[in-house]
């Protein structure tokens, strides 16, 4: 754990502050206790790894979720990482579902446009290669996950971080109570992330709180299926995962809408990935091969007034850059993309920001 995170860090079962005792002595906290100014409970940090949650009911269930993980991983095969180097290049490997994760990372960032020294908080990190990416970037990463496993959990950050010669923090934790400070962080991030929480309402909420004012919300790689498609139809998707205790939903686009409007955050953009920059002539293709419907003249000279280059347009990039505002020039209608994923569901992109 790095020292400077002790400002940002707060007791995940009264919110107070921490202190840092029986530390080693250094930038990085390899061994340590936090202690709790207020109700005077103790965390461990070992092999700079913070351990930041209360043992309770809801811990139970996370950390029979993160048993399943680890179960799972060792049923496939695919579990001992020893002389494997996919995890170093992650998100950007030729394999599924890496190639579309890694082009969704992509557009995010070049909507967003995170600023050196960002502070950044990565949900549901996994083994850690958002913050990763993050960290070389030049941003302050946090990477938040419910299992330390040093094979396919955070554990796995440590040869990460070695390889890419960065830092970044290390928080065993929920997501759904985030030991971190209120409008501390400039982005939230998740990658297939929040269908995996109990509570899709409480883990937005909990990101809108750390979240600074004019903070986003970065979401990728997350199921939104088709309003018609019934608990029953939907099971067999589920049924892999549930089974080794991971929690697993599938949101309806309503569902993470009103999450989003429960959390108190503005929605800027909900979109496929694949559909990034498309013309106007590949969206009309894509419309009839899913049999929606085609863009309307009026959506029509819409994008092309957004993605003619004019001397505004110019000038709007620019201050949208120089104010930290991202641009959405390249993101299709949001009304054309609703009935996508009313009729049909899909891989959901989602960008919001914190008023």
């Amino acid at each position: 754990m790095l020292l400077k995170l002790l400002h940002y860090l707060r007791c995940p079962q009264c919110r107070s502050q921490l202190s840092l005792s029986e530390a080693t002595v250094g930038d990085w906290v390899e061994q340590g206790q936090l202690l709790c100014t207020q109700c005077r409970r103790t965390y461990a940090i070992t092999k700079g790894i913070a351990y930041l949650y209360v043992e309770n009911e809801e811990w139970k269930q996370l950390a029979a979720e993160a048993a399943g993980w680890v179960q799972m991983a060792k049923d496939a095969g695919c579990y001992d990482q020893t002389g494997i180097d996919i995890d170093f290049r992650l998100p950007y490997v030729p394999i599924p579902p890496w190639i579309d994760i890694a082009r969704a990372f992509d557009i995010v960032l070049n909507i967003v446009r995170p600023r050196p020294g960002a502070m950044v908080v990565d949900i549901g990190a996994g083994r850690g290669w958002a913050a990763k990416q993050f960290a070389i970037r030049g941003c302050h990463a946090v990477a938040v996950e419910i299992n330390d496993d040093d094979q396919i959990g955070l554990g796995r950050s440590l040869a990460l971080m070695q390889h890419a010669n960065v830092q970044y923090d290390l928080l065993i934790a929920s997501s759904q109570r985030l030991p971190l400070a209120d409008e501390s962080f400039d982005i939230v991030f998740a990658s297939a992330a929040l269908h995996h929480s109990s509570s899709l309402a409480t883990l937005l909420s909990e990101a809108a709180r750390v979240l600074r004012r004019g903070g986003k919300l970065i979401a990728i790689h997350e199921p939104c299926i088709a309003d018609h498609v019934t608990p029953e139809q939907d099971a067999p998707n589920i049924a892999q995962e549930t089974a080794y205790n991971i929690h697993e939903s599938r949101p309806k686009l309503d569902d993470y809408r009103h999450a989003l409007r429960h959390a108190g955050l503005q929605e800027l953009a909900l979109f496929n990935h694949e559909l990034y920059g498309a013309s106007i002539e590949d969206m009309q293709q894509w419309a009839a091969n899913h049999q929606l419907s085609l863009l309307t003249a009026d959506q029509i000279a819409m994008l092309r007034r957004k993605r003619t280059p004019t001397l505004w347009r110019t000038i709007r990039i620019l201050r949208s850059r120089l104010q930290q505002l991202p641009d959405t020039t390249l993101v299709p209608p949001q009304d054309w993309m609703d009935q996508y994923y009313r009729h049909v569901g899909g891989s959901l992109t989602i960008i919001a920001q914190k008023p």
